[in-house]
């Protein structure tokens, strides 16, 4: 019995080893941020060393979104954290979508989104209104 339970302890940890990916700790701007003003770069941290593969900024407009010319090349190495400079954005509502490789050779994607300028409350700015917009 003894044995059997060292199995299922060892399966279980090896399991959940095997499905842990990587995630995006922090970023700068963060997820949902109003700045005043625009962001010069975008830093991603992610909780292991991984490449990161994309990095694509979009500019949401209602229900449509314009993708915003970074510069970006994937990298060929790992780190923990990457920079990704900016052109000068205006004021409007961004996605960050992103793609790396951990360790484990799994990809994994996700986004987050800032704004920069006036907030839906404030009034004036067309591209605040499309929250959620996915």
């Amino acid at each position: 019995m003894k044995n059997l339970f060292i199995v299922i302890t060892l399966f279980v940890a090896w399991s959940n080893a095997a499905f842990a990916h990587t995630a995006l700790s922090k970023s700068t701007p963060a997820e949902g941020e109003v700045l005043s003003t625009a962001p010069t770069s975008i830093q991603l941290v992610y909780t292991e060393s991984v490449r990161l593969l994309r990095a694509e900024l979009l500019l949401i407009r209602n229900a449509s979104s314009e993708k915003v010319d970074i510069d970006f090349e994937p990298s060929s190495t790992s780190a923990e954290q990457y920079s990704v400079t900016l052109p000068h954005l205006t004021n409007g509502q961004y996605r960050v979508e992103w793609a790396v490789m951990g360790a484990d050779g799994h990809p994994v994607q996700g986004d987050f989104s800032f704004e920069i300028g006036m907030t839906p409350a404030h009034g004036n700015n067309v591209e605040s209104d499309s929250h959620g917009t996915h």
